[in-house]
This record gives C-alpha cells, structure tokens and sequence, in this order.
C-alpha cells in the first residue's frame, strides 16, 4: 500500500510504451520491486523508455515497496523474509547494504522523511515501526508493538517530516497513531479512533489525511480528517460502496483527488474535498492493484499483478508496461528544478494589445517548458503561450505605456521572471489601409467641375479635406465623424471658362485626413476633371 511520498514532488517519466510524451530524464519511473518467487526476489530498473535497463535479485528475501531517496541515487526495500533494509544504489542497480531489524520484524512498508536523514520501517509481523538514520544506515529506536495484538496496516509521514502517522487495524476499531519524529518518539502522541470495523491504507496532503476504510455497515470507501485537527469531525466520508476492500491508495500532488484500487479489481478517482461525491467512475485494471504512484501532471501509475499500468487523472486506462510480478513501484523524486529566465523581452505595439516576443531561457531546469507566461505592468493582464516564444497580451488601454514580463514553467512550476521589457505604448495603426477615399465628378459647367468625395473609415475622428496640387479646388469645411462608417463630401474646382474650357483635361488632387483620438490617418486621391462646354 502506497501514498504520495511528501519528501519532494514525485515526476514519472512517460514511458514509450505507455504512449505518453517522453520528458527529461531526470523525471522518471525509477524502480519496480517484484516477488518472482519463494525464496528469491528481483528488483527492477525502469527509466525512461520501454525495457528494463537492470535488475538486482536478492537470495532468500522477499522485497517488498521500496522508497527513493530526493536525491534518486538510493532505493531502500524491505526485505520481509531476512528482517533487514536493504540499500541499493539505483543506477546501476547494486546492492551497498543491509540494515539488520529486529528480528520477527517482517518488514512490510517504509517511507522517507522529507527533513531527516530517516527512514520509517513498518512491521507487519512484530506490529512495530523502527526508526533508522539513513545517513549511519543503523536502526536508531524501534517502538512497542501498537495496539498490542492489531494488525499494523500503513505508514505515512507529513509533508514537514514533523509527524508520523501508523494506521492499525483493531477488530471493531480502527486507530490512527501520531507519533512525533524530531525526537524519535517511539510511543505515540496522541491516538485517534476511526469510526470503521476496517482501515487498509493511509495517505496525508499538507492538510488532509487520507484513510481507506470499511465502514460499520460494510461500505468500503475512504474517510478524510483535518491534518490540523485529526480528532474533529471527519472532512468527509465516502457514501459509494466501492464494492471491494481497498488494496492501495494515493493522492495527488495537489491533494485533490484520491485514487484507491480495490480487490474488484477496479481503481477509482475520488475526489477529496468531497468524498460523499466520489466512486463510480473507474478504470478495471489487468489485475490485483498492490501499489499507486502519482506524477504531478496528473498521471497515476499502478502496479498490478503482471504490468505497470498508466492511468489519466480520471481514472481511465492509458496505456501499461509489462512487468515480472509488479508487487510495488517506487518513483523517483524529481532531481529537476525550475526553468530559468527568459532573456530579450520585447513588445510590438498593437491596437489596445502588445505582442511580446522574448528568448528561452539557456536552461530548462531538467524538465521540459512547458508553457510561458507574460504579464503586463500595469494592470496585470496575461498571456500564455505553449510551443511558441511569442503571444499577444490583449485588453490594454491605448495611450497608456506599458512593460512585460515572461516566465518558463515546466513540470515543478514558473521559473523566475525575465526583466522588463522596454515601454511599450498600444496605439491604433495609422496604416492608410484603415481609411479609403474616392472621388466621382458629378457635372461640370463652363466654370467649374463639382465632384463629389466618399471617405470610408474605420473608426470615428474629425473629418477635413485640403488641396494637395490645385489651388482652385473647394471643399466642405470638414465634419465631426461620429463613428466609424461612410462619409460623404462635395468639392467644386472653378476657373475663367476660356482657361477651364482650354485644359479639357485637368487633373486636381485632394488630401483626407481623418484624425482620431490618437493618431492622424490620411489619403491621397486624384481625379481628372473634363471640363464641359456650353
């Protein structure tokens, strides 16, 4: 039984063979321990890709769920049948040491703790939990049995390594124990009773514990407490019966969502907040569901009886990875860290928007960018942009200057920001495609040639005409423009009917200009006038 490991956000490679996108390798399935058989064990390598890249087999031990150390350089296993720890270095798989327990120890279960050089030891068969410092590899203290004569059923630590929780399972009575680990306690704190005949996993997010129960009535769900206060009144209490007695559970990294196999086999996506909510919907694994881990993007890996397989964050089945007896999967800790700053912010003024480009950061932090943010100063407004260093922050007040800021975000969250980008102020373009003019000559006279002038804008502003070549041509004085749409203008071009008469063809231009609340759009347009005689 496996909850989230809190020493650090667990990454899972995605596996080729479970069709998911491969990330960096620092993010990977790092370990599957499998009992091939009595008598003998093997511990398996899984990085990234689809095989195998190793495997340690231990004579005469019965390797039970392994945990990772932060730094994914070490594996400790459980060794149920030789009473010890095993130590292994990861890459390769090679075994450094053994850490001899007390014997009739049979340990089950271990986890790590995310401020101590500790590891957590559970029991089963001695009902017992030893303390080890991993940094001397030597066991430390080793409590009284718990509960006496109760089945000792899980371990989990919080997510400040401030306390340990040990879930027993009484007949008619379920317990959870809190023992203090700064000083090693080895008797426990305080002790909270569960309203369950059954208790048969246990997981904690940094505010909720997780328990999966079989309620006094027979319902097989979960319960959920306050991690402030574990002796109020339960959060929640799951009222679906899940229709099996649960055989693994873990949460997700953002504490959401808690997924619990059970022996239907079946596992199911819960959601935490409100559990009375959850069940239903699920996914029928290949086989009995001994161990779950979940990767901050939502993927939840289960070992099943002879596969790995990958699950979406709602519980359906993505894909699976074949496996040798897949009695527990330990994931590595992420060794990545946050991507670094973008560099060479820039922004390109636009129409009440800016579109701001900028340069990736020269280090990912050893997980993929996977998007970016800009944010805009003043204001705040943002855009996001993914596969692409460029997006268009819209919404912004045309006249007012602005600057932009961009950070990368991969799998552990948003990177630092870049500097500032240089003020930027959104205008409306003042492209001459935004205002068009023609002119048609109406009639002429012996005097005069009067045309008439159709102006089509895109925006309202004041609206004038002046003359460009000809000195005898005039024009309406101008006109407000109300809002965008067509105008119309009349001029008239007079001279001595002889002279008018004798340039049959005479050629005048005029100029529009259309001056809006910022900027000046203009036009030229020319006609050739034909003079008409009487």
């Amino acid at each position: 039984m496996h909850g989230v490991r809190p020493a650090a956000v667990l990454v899972v490679a995605a596996l080729a063979a479970l069709g998911l996108a491969a990330p960096a390798s620092a993010q990977e399935i790092c370990a599957n321990a499998g009992l091939a058989s009595a008598g003998t064990a093997t511990l398996t390598s899984f990085p990234t890709g689809s095989g195998s890249t190793g495997s340690l087999t231990v004579a005469g031990a019965q390797l039970r769920q392994p945990a990772i150390s932060a730094d994914s350089a070490t594996a400790y296993v459980p060794d149920a049948a030789g009473d010890r720890l095993v130590v292994v270095a990861t890459g390769p798989l090679t075994q450094s040491a053994a850490i001899a327990l007390p014997s009739g120890s049979g340990p089950t279960r271990v986890v790590l703790s995310p401020t101590r050089p500790r590891a957590y030891v559970l029991n089963a068969t001695a009902r017992t939990v030893s303390i080890v410092d991993t940094a001397t590899r030597q066991v430390v203290a080793t409590t009284a049995p718990l509960d006496g004569a109760s089945p000792l059923v899980d371990l989990a630590v919080s997510r400040d390594g401030a306390t340990l929780y040990a879930l027993t399972a009484a007949p008619a009575q379920v317990r959870l124990h809190l023992l203090p680990t700064g000083a090693d306690a080895t008797a426990p704190a305080s002790t909270v009773l569960i309203d369950a005949t059954e208790g048969h996993a246990l997981a904690v997010t940094a505010t909720r514990i997780v328990i999966a129960i079989t309620t006094a009535g027979g319902v097989d769900t979960i319960m959920v407490l306050d991690a402030a206060n574990p002796a109020g009144p339960a959060v929640g209490v799951g009222d679906d019966d899940l229709g099996g007695a649960p055989t693994a559970l873990a949460v997700s990294a953002d504490g959401a969502t808690a997924y619990l196999a059970t022996t239907q086999p079946r596992l199911f996506a819960i959601p935490v907040a409100t559990p009375q909510d959850g069940g239903g919907a699920g996914a029928v694994p290949v086989g009995r569901v001994d161990t779950i881990g979940v990767g901050p993007t939502g993927a939840v890996y289960a070992a099943e009886t002879t596969a790995i397989g990958a699950y979406t964050a709602a519980g359906a089945r993505s894909g699976s990875l074949a496996a040798v007896a897949a009695t527990g999967l330990a994931l590595c800790p992420s060794t990545a860290t946050l991507p670094g700053a973008p560099t060479a912010a820039n922004g390109a003024r636009g129409d009440r928007s800016v579109t701001v480009a900028w340069t990736a950061p020269a280090g990912d932090g050893g997980a993929p960018i996977a998007s970016y943010l800009v944010t805009a100063a003043p204001g705040g407004a943002t855009c996001t942009a993914t596969g692409a260093t460029s997006c268009t922050v819209e919404g912004l007040a045309n006249g007012t200057q602005y600057t932009f800021t961009v950070q990368a975000r991969n799998a552990l969250g948003l990177g630092p920001a870049s500097a500032k980008s240089k003020p930027v102020t959104p205008r409306r373009s003042t492209a001459a495609r935004e205002l068009t003019a023609t002119a048609v000559v109406a009639r002429t006279t012996a005097k005069a040639v009067v045309f008439s002038v159709t102006v089509t804008a895109d925006q309202a502003g004041n609206l004038a005409m002046a003359v460009v070549k000809t000195r005898r041509v005039y024009c309406s004085s101008g006109r407000s423009v109300a809002a965008p749409g067509v105008y119309a203008l009349r001029c008239r071009m007079t001279g001595a009917g002889r002279a008018l008469v004798r340039r049959a063809r005479t050629v005048f231009a005029v100029r529009i200009v259309l001056t809006p609340p910022v900027g000046t759009l203009s036009r030229s347009i020319q006609e050739t006038a034909v003079a008409r005689r009487r």
